[in-house]
This record gives structure tokens, C-alpha cells and sequence, in this order.
């Protein structure tokens, strides 16, 4: 489902982590890669850059630069001990034909390596899966928010003007069924207007 918090769910993930909240225990690094930024940042199929070298352009802070050498050492040395997440697989999957360097590493994370991977994706068909179905030992489905998780967001955020928002969701299925997706709920209480009247019907596109 687009917008139902898979990439803040990863940012969430490396956050509890660096905070000792999170596995921090089983792993020793976390890497989180944005598949759909690693093909707009390097646009030439034919020359993709490696698992090590894109750790360092893209996860490595100013005051932490260890050699490309260093790093392929530190994985192969510790990759069973290493989180890799990989965000937003249905993004990039009908350009892997092209980029076979991504495809590679894609295939290397999660099937020859001992490495630890999540993998973000909404739902695609198998024709696109490239293999990789089957592979998963768990596979989890973010579908939102519940009718708890609406209300409690639109009073944390939204305060002064949430029994108004509320109402508003209330009066239409469709308007309450939009909300269960974040991203969906944070467009409505932001163009939210208490001289709205009730319609029939709303739609994403009249949101958007």
C-alpha cells in the first residue's frame, strides 16, 4: 500500500537501534539504502558502483570515512552481524533488467550472503520478484492505521481543531478509509476548513 509507512517504518527501525531499543544486541550495523535514490544518484546502468562504495557515499558521515577496502573487509568479517535494509523494491523492479549491478547486489544481500536483510516493497506481481519469492522467512504487511492510531494522531497533531477533523472523517466511509494511510490522514487535517460541508462522495483524487 503507497504511503501506509514503510520508509518511515525503516527510519524507525534505525532509529530504535542507534538508541539501543532495537536489536542492538544481534546486530552491529544497520545500513538502510533508498533503492529508488541509489538509481537517481548513479544513472548509468552500465557502470554501478559497489555494495561497499555506495555505503560510503551514502551512509558514512563527514567525521567517519573508512577506505572502500575497509568496509568490504568489515562485511565480509561481520555480515552475519549486519542489518541491511532495502527500501522501496517495487520501485526500481522494472528497471533491474537495465541496472544489472543493483540486481546483482539485490540478489548477493539476499540470497549468497549471510547477511540480514529487510526488504520494503508494496505489492507486485512475480514476473518482478526476479526469483526472489520464496526466499523471505517472514514477510509482514503494513496496512496503516487503525480507527485508534487515527484519533490519537489527529489529537497529537492536530489538537485544537481534532473533534472538527474527526467529525469531518466520520461523515464519509470513503473520507475514513483514505485516512488509514498516514500520508493520506496528514493531507486531509492539513486542508481541513470547518466551513467544510458533507458531500456524498470524496476520493483520492479530490484529495490530491
Amino acid at each position: 500500500m503507497a504511503g501506509a509507512g514503510k520508509s518511515t517504518l525503516c527510519k524507525y527501525i534505525v532509529k530504535q537501534w542507534r538508541d539501543n531499543c532495537l536489536w542492538h544486541d544481534q546486530f552491529q550495523a544497520v545500513i538502510t539504502l533508498s533503492l529508488s535514490q541509489l538509481i537517481a544518484r548513479y544513472s548509468n546502468p552500465s557502470v554501478f558502483p559497489s555494495l561497499a562504495y555506495i555505503i560510503k557515499e551514502n551512509c558514512m558521515t563527514p567525521s567517519i570515512e573508512p577506505s572502500v577496502e575497509t568496509i568490504e573487509e568489515y562485511i565480509l568479517q561481520h555480515q552475519e552481524r549486519m542489518l541491511f535494509i532495502l527500501d522501496g523494491y517495487d520501485e526500481v523492479a522494472h528497471h533491474l533488467n537495465e541496472y544489472t549491478g543493483l540486481k546483482q547486489m539485490i540478489q548477493h544481500l539476499l540470497i549468497r550472503s549471510g547477511a540480514n536483510v529487510i526488504l520494503t516493497s508494496r505489492n507486485i506481481g512475480a514476473n518482478e520478484l526476479e526469483g526472489l519469492d520464496g526466499i523471505f522467512d517472514k514477510c509482514i504487511e503494513a496496512i496503516g492505521f487503525t480507527e485508534e492510531n487515527i484519533k490519537s494522531y489527529v489529537y497529537k497533531f492536530y489538537p485544537l481543531v481534532g473533534k472538527g477533523i474527526l467529525e469531518f472523517l466520520r461523515s464519509n466511509i470513503a473520507l475514513w478509509e483514505m485516512a488509514r494511510v498516514p500520508v493520506n490522514l496528514d493531507l486531509i487535517c492539513s486542508i481541513w476548513k470547518p466551513e467544510y460541508q458533507r458531500r456524498e462522495a470524496y476520493t483520492t483524487t479530490w484529495l490530491y
